[in-house]
């Protein structure tokens, strides 16, 4: 679909929205309804009932649907006698809300080229919510779902809660999971509304996690049809580098090995000549001086005293890991840059939205050496057990399309990766904001003072300022400048995330000096009050260059939006990082210029060029890295699908459990002592379900521990259907199957997210027909030898009875997982009595 061709379809609409304009609101409804194939009417109904409501509330005959919607309190819908009205004004994230948008033709183009896949670019202001309102309602009457993904969960609910009265009125459910945990009952009910709205990660977690689950009821996603993504060059560019993990199995915490090598590597930093640093390529490691240096340090005869590990080849690996995880958090990782402290705990910063990552660990003990490093308390860590790369979990969508003010930059890699043809929307009011070109200084202080000029004098005139900074120790440094001059200012950054929807609609009132990470780049609009727009409008201050034009080109469309007046320029010094990207030959001619330069700033016209080659230096060094990551997920990515299909069928289908669990046993000997087991298994569990429910009225699934070779594990069980053998005999096929294909995928996802060279990753298809072997003969163990790891005895301690119920604990708690049932006798799981001080997570 070329932009000519979607202008042709934009007259059709108009023209039929204008013979829609006479009829009835019943009538508009059924336009829908009857012509729910042709996009020309059904955009052409929703552009009229957005008209419609912009004049007042818009009454029609009450339908089941309409008398659900009040029945679950939607302020927006009122019922009166057979009528049902639909008002104009409703509470939008606990804020009166009126509605007064009408889709405009270039809004229009958006939507057709949506519809049609087609990556957007629209400027900021432009109305990316309501385009997005025409191609998820006529794609939503499928009832095959779309998902509309957003950069965070505030403006996921606030999109939702705008839009929703919109698709009821034509009776399309909509739901937010961001609303709901995972796994919750509403929140499988918002994937099975026709729209649903949730953050990019979150969709991708899910689906992480309905491949980890044991029961068919317990999956929350359905097809994957049509995704519109929000400031989609944001997720499927720059979030593109690292796949997205999630961690479930037993966590265990590694504090005591990495305090015992913190002095010594504080200590060695102090000799540039044991280790060696590379901060344009992200690398750090020691010398061979550095290494003999560790060797001979006395924590190296301490460390099996703190871990012991029997294998030599392993504890070297391990122990050299340790030591270089504190080195790379020493060197590469900076407080207020990379991460923060909030709440007690080191937290990841997004480089590129400058939003705090809460739930995210960096693996490999990175983490934990983050938190050696800073002295706070450190946490446990789990290892992965389901990992995809943003690229193959898009593939899995019939059509993807999405919006966002900076698609052209990446138009050739968004075509590459993902087959997405890109067009560009031309803004509603012609763009009058100035951009003003780039001022360069030979060092930071200069550059600060320069600044904090530039923005008095604009301040003065009444002007809102925005100041962009790359992290938050940048925007500490601006902030100690402007308030040295006296200037009341207002910072954004991700230690005040919950502020940042009401910091941004105080930003464009006159004389507001706003200083910002990138979190100020995307998201809601910043709207001048009149007094700005009359004294030129925002003014766009960036005090550095960003990694990335697209994230500069982001920063700038705060100002400008729908012809408001405003301007931008950019800063930066020599001894920013990004500078230090260009290599040797451009370094040198930077050097001369600056020796012939008297002022503090430099001006001559080969300086700029040579700033925006660094930055493209930069921006290359990521393209590798995707490159990279994508090329390794694609070589795992069939054998993902294997596993995830023949997951999804032993999960769904008894029959398919059956055929695998028999063509495991190669003679009657083992099927005979399979069934022996069997019948052994259910009656031992029969009499620890029922004793278990005797405690626990209200449960009706309960978690049985198991045991093979001293290896724990444990499955869920009804209690139900536990008088029937043949409920048991599937149940524990299919658990097991499932339990240990998830094991040995753990260790294959762990062994996914290591930097694997060349060879490695060509051999990835070798390293899983090995995995696939190893599981088989897991399975076939756990079928043929697994036992109760208690006896029933325990199971019937008497609650008076404590040094005999601590006595077994002691002993059972290295035996039992986490799952088990407590061996005390209060038939709770282990993990909610005695163990609850061991715990499992997931974590992303």
């Amino acid at each position: 679909m070329t932009i000519e061709e979607a202008k042709i379809l934009v007259q059709s609409i108009n023209d039929y929205q204008k013979n829609l304009q006479v009829i009835s609101n019943d009538d508009l409804r059924d336009v829908v309804k009857t012509e729910s194939d042709n996009i020309i009417a059904v955009y052409a109904a929703v552009k009229e009932f957005a008209r419609r409501l912009t004049i007042g509330d818009v009454t029609v005959s009450a339908t089941d649907f309409d008398k659900s919607l009040e029945q679950d309190g939607f302020d927006f819908i009122e019922l009166n006698g057979g009528k049902a009205i639909y008002h104009n004004t409703w509470s939008v994230m606990g804020t009166k809300y009126q509605w007064e948008m009408i889709h405009y033709d270039e809004q229009l183009l958006a939507g057709v080229l949506l519809h049609y896949g087609v990556a957007t670019e629209m400027a900021t202001g432009e109305g990316k919510t309501l385009v997005a309102t025409l191609p998820a309602a006529f794609n939503a009457l499928s009832h095959k779902g779309v998902h509309i993904m957003t950069v965070n969960s505030y403006l996921s609910k606030r999109d939702y809660e705008i839009t929703r009265p919109l698709y009821s009125f034509f009776e399309i459910t909509s739901g937010c999971i961001e609303y709901w945990l995972t796994h919750e009952k509403n929140r499988k009910e918002a994937y099975n509304a026709d729209i649903t709205f949730g953050t990019n990660s979150e969709f991708v977690f899910d689906y992480l996690c309905d491949h980890l689950v044991l029961q068919p009821q317990d999956i929350i996603q359905r097809e994957h049809t049509y995704a519109i993504i929000d400031e989609l060059d944001s997720l499927l560019i720059d979030n593109a580098v690292d796949p997205h993990v999630i961690s479930g199995s037993n966590l265990f915490n590694q504090g005591k090995q990495y305090l015992l090598w913190k002095n010594a590597i504080q200590e060695l930093l102090h000799n540039p000549s044991l280790y060696e640093v590379d901060k344009v390529n992200h690398h750090a490691d020691f010398t061979t001086a550095g290494i003999e240096w560790l060797n001979k340090r006395p924590e190296k005869d301490k460390q099996d005293e703190i871990f012991h590990l029997s294998d030599g080849e392993e504890k070297t690996k391990y122990w050299q890991n340790v030591r270089k995880q504190l080195l790379r958090a020493y060197t590469l990782y900076q407080r207020d840059i990379d991460y923060i402290i909030y709440d007690g705990r080191v937290v990841i910063i997004d480089s590129t939205t400058g939003r705090r990552k809460d739930t995210s660990r960096w693996e490999y003990g990175l983490h934990t050496a983050m938190e050696v490093k800073e002295s706070v308390c450190v946490q446990s860590d789990s290892n992965s057990t389901a990992s995809i790369s943003i690229k193959n979990f898009f593939r899995l969508y019939d059509k993807i399309a999405g919006m966002s003010g900076t698609i052209m930059s990446v138009s050739d890699e968004l075509y590459a990766q993902y087959g997405l043809e890109t067009a560009s929307i031309p803004t509603h009011r012609p763009m009058i904001r100035k951009d003003y070109a780039l001022r360069v200084f030979k060092n930071s202080i200069e550059k600060y003072n320069a600044i904090a000029k530039y923005i008095i004098d604009v301040h003065r005139r009444g002007r809102p300022v925005l100041v962009g900074c790359r992290d938050i120790l940048q925007a500490k440094e601006v902030a100690m400048a402007l308030k040295n001059n006296s200037l009341e200012i207002t910072i954004l950054d991700a230690n005040d995330f919950g502020l940042e929807a009401y910091i941004i609609s105080q930003a464009g009132k006159s004389g507001a000096i706003t200083v910002s990470t990138s979190m100020a780049g995307r998201g809601t609009d910043i709207k001048l009050d009149e007094q700005a727009r009359n004294t030129g409008g925002l003014a766009v201050v960036a005090a550095d260059l960003f990694y990335s034009q697209r994230v500069d080109m982001q920063l700038k469309g705060r100002a400008g939006r729908q012809g408001d007046p405003g301007s931008s320029v950019a800063f930066i010094s020599l001894d920013d990082f990004l500078v230090g990207c260009l290599n040797e030959n451009d370094q040198q001619i930077l050097s001369t210029i600056c020796s012939n330069t008297t002022g503090n700033e430099l001006k001559s016209k080969e300086v700029i060029p040579l700033m925006y080659k660094a930055q493209s230096n930069r921006d290359l060094f990521y393209t590798i890295i995707r490159e990279k990551n994508a090329r390794k997920d694609d070589m795992i990515a069939p054998q993902r699908a294997v596993f995830y299909g023949l997951r999804n069928d032993v999960l769904t289908s008894d029959d398919v459990a059956r055929k695998f669990v028999s063509s495991l046993f190669s003679d009657d000997s083992e099927i005979a002592l399979y069934k022996t087991l069997i019948s052994f298994l259910w009656e031992k569990v029969r009499v620890l379900i029922k004793k278990m429910h005797s405690k626990e009225k209200v449960k009706t699934s309960f978690t049985i521990p198991l045991s093979c070779h001293k290896d724990p594990y444990a499955i869920v069980l009804d209690w139900r259907y536990i008088e029937e053998l043949d409920y048991f005999q599937i149940q524990f096929q299919r658990q097991v199957i499932l339990q240990s294909y998830d094991k040995a995928w753990s260790v294959f996802v762990k062994y996914l997210s290591e930097d694997l060279d060349d060879i490695q990753i060509d051999n990835l298809k070798v390293d899983f027909d090995k995995m696939d072997n190893n599981v088989k003969s897991l399975v076939k163990d756990r079928l043929l030898y697994s036992s109760i790891p208690i006896n029933e005895k325990e199971v019937q301690l008497n609650d008076t009875d404590t040094e005999q119920q601590n006595a077994t604990i002691r002993q059972s708690r290295t035996q039992l997982e986490r799952t088990a049932l407590c061996p005390c006798g209060s038939g709770k799981l282990f993990s909610q009595c005695h163990g609850m001080y061991e715990h499992k997570t997931r974590r992303r």
